[in-house]
């Protein structure tokens, strides 16, 4: 298939990184050990009214069908939407973005120079295979042959493949502006569900509006609002990745979360080994201590944490 010319990206967010660490191989292997996913989903806390919320998507509702049931039959069913509740919260792979500066150039055959004015794009079409690994290569009128880069794939793989929700054309919700608005609505979930739906989860574009979105959130504070949500695990390993979970362990202990703090920190050393906090091992019944290492030696904000710790442990005592 031939193109006339690339659809441009518009006003998208820019490729570059957005004052955030960069994705790298060995952040994306940690991100799939099993101990760090399981970290993840625990703090996800996931609550059964939320995860199974009506959504606002225009779409028809059947009726609800009531029933009579024993003890048994409800403990059976409530452990049934457990598992699958479990399922809908499996957070997006995160892996490191695609570099489009470093295609890999096929051939070059200069004896074609002037045939044609156009860009010809080939497409393996063949059922079965991966959009990430389906091979698609560009034939430049200058007679290069390269790699497609990453909206040149978008695009084929949107013809001849098509998803749904995913759209040929990105979504003007992704330009920066109108981006930034839908943030200042707080409307997180709505944008992080679109964004996995039209993008794949190696594309830049995809990076760089997650890297805004979580700022947004941590700015603001707005971490209940992804919380029970898919997207709530891929935002801690985004703040842990950026020495960025002052906020939310000081969140966590102000509403006497101590066990959400303990996994947080845990996952920050999982993520960073070369912390000094990543040599405390946390014991059973110590939480308070092991927080305490935390903030003692790796803490941008020392001050709030030790009195939101000294909070939590007065409360506690009173409470015992």
């Amino acid at each position: 298939m031939f193109l006339n010319r690339v659809l441009p990206r518009n006003m998208l967010l820019s490729s570059r990184s957005i004052a955030t660490k960069t994705i790298t191989p060995a952040i994306s292997a940690i991100f799939f050990k099993p101990e760090v996913q399981e970290l993840l989903l625990n703090l996800t806390r996931i609550d059964l009214s939320k995860v199974f919320r009506r959504q606002k998507y225009g779409q028809v509702f059947e009726p609800p069908e009531y029933k009579f049931l024993t003890t048994e039959e409800v403990e059976k069913l409530q452990k049934e939407s457990y598992e699958r509740a479990v399922k809908k919260m499996q957070v997006p792979p995160i892996v490191p973005p695609r570099d489009d500066s470093k295609l890999e150039k096929l051939s070059y055959d200069p004896e074609i120079l002037g045939h044609d004015v156009s860009k010809y794009v080939f497409t393996d079409i063949t059922f079965g295979i991966s959009d990430p690994k389906r091979i698609i290569v560009v034939r430049e009128p200058d007679g290069l042959l390269r790699e497609a880069n990453t909206f040149e794939r978008h695009r084929m793989n949107s013809v001849y493949f098509s998803r749904p929700e995913c759209t040929l054309k990105h979504p003007e919700m992704f330009e920066e502006e109108n981006l930034k608005s839908l943030c200042n609505r707080k409307e997180y979930v709505f944008i992080l569900d679109r964004a996995c739906t039209q993008f794949e989860p190696d594309d830049g574009l995809y990076h760089n509006i997650l890297n805004t979105t979580f700022n947004h959130i941590h700015e603001n504070n707005g971490f209940e609002l992804l919380r029970s949500s898919r997207h709530f695990g891929s935002l801690v390993f985004f703040l842990c990745n950026n020495n960025m979970i002052d906020n939310l362990l000081l969140q966590n202990l102000h509403c006497n979360m101590m066990e959400d703090a303990v996994w947080l920190i845990k996952v920050y050393q999982f993520v960073n080994p070369e912390a000094k906090c990543a040599q405390m091992k946390h014991i059973e019944g110590q939480d308070v201590a092991f927080v305490q290492s935390y903030i003692d030696q790796d803490s941008p904000t020392k001050e709030r944490l030790t009195q939101a710790l000294e909070s939590y442990s007065d409360v506690a005592s009173v409470s015992m």
